[in-house]
């Protein structure tokens, strides 16, 4: 390293940290709080529908603190509400390094994948949806869960059995017409 490139944070200090189980906040100098000041910003700018200024700010606070899920759950709805669905499909995932992943996020999730137009990655996240939610034994948990799943279901469907007719159709198109033999009867 040359003069003109000063490092920070020594590399070592910083991985030394990460694996003793901090987060970056604190090897920054920034403690929860100022943590939650970028948090609350970003949760401003989505509130008015500026999803790049938001994920600017939910991304820096996922950053500074990688184990706080309402971090990542906030980078996940922003940038799945800007529609950048895969993007918005890695946030969520990574709320599974924080905590167990609440049913309801793999729902979204799974919306994300409809969205993106991966039908049997949503259909399987649905049924791991409806699995995570059994498990807590919860009754509203698991009726939200169903409810939203069933209706995720039922749109799979809509588009699955929109796909099958369109095909049908560019099929019958490239197929010759098929005549009723009574038909060329009367035409000699």
């Amino acid at each position: 390293m040359n003069a003109k490139t000063k490092e920070i944070l020594p590399r070592e200090q910083v991985r030394e940290a990460l694996q003793a189980g901090s987060t970056l906040g604190p090897i920054c100098g920034l403690d929860q709080d100022q943590v939650e000041v970028l948090y609350s910003y970003g949760y401003r700018y989505y509130e008015q529908n500026k999803y790049e200024e938001a994920e600017m700010f939910f991304g820096s606070a996922c950053m500074l603190n990688h184990r706080e899920s309402r971090y990542w759950l906030a980078l996940g709805a922003t940038r799945q509400a800007a529609g950048s669905f895969a993007e918005a499909i890695q946030a969520y995932s990574r709320i599974v390094d924080c905590d167990e992943i609440p049913p309801i996020f793999a729902i979204r999730i799974a919306e994300c994948f409809l969205s993106n137009g991966d039908l049997e990655e949503s259909v399987s996240t649905i049924y791991h949806a409806v699995d995570l939610a059994d498990a807590t034994q919860d009754f509203e948990v698991i009726e939200e869960v169903v409810s939203k799943g069933e209706l995720l279901l039922s749109i799979l469907e809509n588009r699955l059995g929109d796909d099958s007719e369109e095909q049908d159709e560019q099929q019958e198109a490239h197929e010759p017409a098929q005549v009723d033999e009574s038909e060329t009867e009367s035409l000699a």
